[in-house]
């Protein structure tokens, strides 16, 4: 997101977490709920109307606005809004489960350390890189080579980081279960007459973050890296995945093997070398920054996990579309690391870190 939307969304997640702490007042000595809980609504609501437009903004740039670019290369302003978007609806569904002051503590926290995340500067950004320059063609051999392993390293361990959930929750379901979950999320969630307007409201939220990760990612690349993780699941077991096992599925241990032929030819360039390990290394801020913001979504869900245990049997559905969307999330997650090492089939939003090498061992 850009700061000035950056800055409305801290703006109005200040508001809701004013209006909750009202509630938890108003809870707390039995007088002004409904005015506390009404007040609280329309800061949420109007919070998702912020990122409402943000998300809008993102799918329907105008042409001449960098409409192709900023769809095609820049996940991480809609994949903040996601994060957003489940925050305010963990604390709309906290809030209307509530029975007593302590029982928003945890969402109304959650939010803030949410709002904290987003509001921190990029690693690839507030910095001037400096130039790289090998003094020999050994030295840019070697150079790029480590830079392309700590990059295929960081894309495998970002992405690990984040699949940890869903892996552990999907681990040792019958294909049926995890099926029908994925079902769930695969359109628009029927949002009927559920519960009072707080929890609506939090469906509501929860609804439009599955949307957008779902117009984010092709249908078809979802289901395959769907497949995957669930693979990736039943090899894991409840030892869940790390890193090195998840490089295997990513492909990022085929990326290294294919670097090792490359970097091995004749006639490579010295400069061309020390271009691509910068570009390896911006690849990986960027990547960073990206699949930060994807764990801030995966960890929302968490918190909605949690509160959804308080609701009992008020939305039935509720426990199989959490699992469904920490299922999207960690399918959304693959694609990106697939997409930044450009395994196979390159997704077709970066420039990654396959095509970065091949352009820098590129012989005249």
């Amino acid at each position: 997101m850009s700061d000035v939307e950056i800055g409305r969304f801290v703006r109005s997640a200040t508001a809701v977490h004013r209006a909750g702490r009202d509630l938890q007042d108003a809870l707390a000595t039995g007088e002004g709920h409904d005015d506390a809980a009404d007040r609280l609504a329309r800061s949420i609501e109007s919070g998702l109307a912020d990122l409402n437009r943000v998300e809008t903004g993102f799918f329907e740039a105008p042409a001449g606005d960098n409409a192709a670019e900023r769809t095609t290369t820049d996940p991480e302003t809609l994949l903040a809004v996601v994060a957003g978007q489940l925050r305010l609806g963990e604390v709309a569904l906290a809030a209307g489960a509530a029975t007593t002051e302590t029982d928003l503590d945890t969402a109304l926290a959650d939010l803030r350390r949410t709002t904290v995340a987003l509001e921190e500067p990029p690693r690839h950004q507030g910095f001037q890189q400096t130039r790289l320059v090998s003094h020999d063609l050994p030295e840019a051999v070697e150079t790029i080579r480590e830079r392309l392993g700590d990059t295929l390293d960081a894309i495998a361990t970002g992405t690990a980081d984040v699949v940890a959930g869903p892996i552990k929750s999907i681990a040792g379901k019958a294909p049926a279960q995890w099926k029908e979950a994925w079902e769930k999320v695969s359109k628009q969630l029927f949002l009927d007459n559920i519960g009072g307007r707080l929890i609506r409201l939090g469906l509501r939220a929860l609804s439009a973050a599955l949307d957008a990760l779902r117009r984010l990612v092709d249908a078809t690349w979802l289901e395959t890296a769907r497949d995957r993780l669930v693979a990736l699941a039943d090899r894991a077991g409840e030892a869940g995945a790390g890193a090195a096992l998840l490089g295997g599925a990513i492909g990022a241990e085929h990326a290294r093997e294919e670097a090792a032929s490359l970097l091995s030819r004749e006639g490579l360039d010295l400069g061309r070398l020390d271009g691509g390990t910068e570009a390896l290394e911006a690849l990986a801020d960027r990547f960073d920054s990206v699949i930060g913001k994807l764990a801030l979504a995966q960890a929302a869900v968490g918190g909605i996990l949690v509160v959804q245990g308080h609701l009992g049997l008020a939305v039935p559905w509720l426990p199989l579309a959490l699992l469904g969307a920490e299922l999207l999330i960690g399918a959304v997650a693959v694609v990106l690391a697939i997409d930044y090492i450009d395994t196979t089939v390159s997704v077709g939003r970066v420039r990654g870190a396959r095509l970065i090498l091949q352009d820098a061992a590129r012989t005249a």
